[in-house]
């Protein structure tokens, strides 16, 4: 890190991931099992779990990478000698991507899954059948134009 940053720029791409893989988790807990009535139940649980996990491992690797690194370079910054800041440094980012490499593995195992499942992730339950659809239809529909009132 330099001296004159505030913080790392690799805890800013680590925040930034972290963003996003929260917002994907978000879909993945959203994923209705409803909207794909053909998938066992069981089979759709196990993938959710299976993604929710690996997008939890990668959530939690970005938030500890960020922690972790801003502790040792500003608390232990220093204290220790440079050589050694710069050791803990490397193994604290080599940690992290080895961490987000297993979870990509995780997160590849359950998308290789859903595709095998026929499971979009982020679908959400429309509806009943079809007489719900046309109620709702009858809903959306446009108002019948009234008849002039003559004056």
């Amino acid at each position: 890190m330099k001296p004159g940053l505030p913080i790392d720029p690799t805890d800013i791409l680590a925040l930034v991931l972290m963003g996003m893989f929260a917002m994907r988790r978000i879909n993945i807990r959203g994923t209705d099992a409803r909207a794909f009535p053909s998938v066992p139940s069981a089979a759709f649980e196990l993938w959710q779990t299976r993604a929710d996990r690996a997008k939890g491992i990668a959530i939690h690797a970005c938030f500890a990478k960020f922690v972790l690194n801003s502790i040792w370079f500003f608390v232990f910054g220093r204290r220790v000698i440079l050589p050694v800041l710069a050791t803990g440094g490397w193994i604290l980012f080599l940690g992290w991507v080895a961490a987000m490499m297993y979870a990509w593995w995780r997160a590849s195992s359950a998308q290789s899954l859903a595709e095998a499942l026929g499971i979009v992730p982020g679908t959400r339950f429309a509806g009943g059948g079809p007489e719900a659809r046309d109620a709702v239809a009858t809903e959306l529909a446009a108002p019948e134009p009234e008849e002039a009132s003559s004056r």
